[in-house]
């Protein structure tokens, strides 16, 4: 006998925080995270009965906040949903989450997406493959593309020249 699937009101009173942050740390405008993260659990309510309750709903529901978020970024960058000016941060501990953010977002989203559920969510790489329908050999190479990328971003610029002057480049 096998278990129901949660109640759509439950997952959302206890996950809505979890999607929220996802979708925060996948680069969701404030003014459209609402608008997403309602997208995200429409999803949830047609696939629920589909959900196997023996396996756990955060991974689960990463995977469709990723693909959530990817179709908002492709309609994005269509021209379908127009361009917001940058939001202003709050005082409070915003300026090191603004700057993280503007890191995050300079990543290709795939690499982000991978970056942020495995380091930020901690999500495994099997986990992570198996919710984004990526082989798990991509899952390890985005990761690794996006720490290279982030160390690229972070390194001061004399320092990456006399790295690559140490590597002959």
């Amino acid at each position: 006998m096998s278990a129901l699937p949660p109640d759509l009101a439950r997952v959302y009173e206890e996950h809505l925080h979890y999607v929220w942050r996802l979708l925060t740390r996948f680069g969701i405008p404030s003014r459209d995270r609402e608008d997403v993260a309602h997208d995200v659990f429409v999803v949830v309510h047609r696939k629920l009965d589909d959900f196997d309750p023996e396996r756990p709903i955060r991974p689960w529901l990463a995977g469709i906040a990723f693909r959530v978020a990817l179709a908002y970024k492709r309609r994005k960058m269509s021209g379908e949903i127009p361009s917001e000016l940058p939001e202003l941060p709050n005082p409070n501990r915003a300026e090191i989450r603004h700057q993280a953010s503007q890191l995050l977002a300079k990543l290709p989203f795939e690499r982000r997406a991978v970056f942020v559920l495995h380091e930020l969510e901690g999500l495994t790489a099997p986990e992570i493959s198996e919710e984004l329908a990526v082989p798990l050999n991509t899952v390890y190479s985005r990761l690794r593309l996006a720490r290279r990328d982030l160390r690229q971003l972070t390194t001061p610029p004399d320092e990456v020249a006399s790295t690559r002057q140490l590597e002959g480049a």
